[in-house]
């Protein structure tokens, strides 16, 4: 897992886990699939966009080490509409992001 932090003066504002998996593509060897693990946020830090850089930060590293996509897996609510709103889609049970 790598975590990536948002962090000033005041300490750390928010971190994002990730999760990096190889998935197997028959007859074709695998693509690295990076998975948003947890993406949380210190409660005074909401609303001030710190979650979107954070989001932003692992979806260019992501892109960086060749992931063909980033995916993310919530509930229904507010979390959803955050990843939606980013750019995220609903495939299967996940949401997804072409890296």
């Amino acid at each position: 897992a790598l975590p990536i932090y948002a962090q000033l003066a005041l300490g750390v504002l928010g971190v994002a886990v990730l999760m990096t998996r190889l998935v197997p593509l028959e007859g074709m060897g695998a693509h690295k699939v990076i998975e948003v693990d947890n993406l949380v946020v210190r409660a005074d830090q909401r609303g001030r966009r710190v979650g979107r850089r954070l989001l932003a930060a692992a979806v260019e590293w992501s892109r960086q080490r060749r992931a063909v996509q980033v995916e993310a897996v919530v509930g229904e609510g507010a979390a959803k509409r955050f990843y939606e709103n980013f750019g995220f889609a609903v495939a299967n049970d996940r949401l997804v992001l072409a890296a």
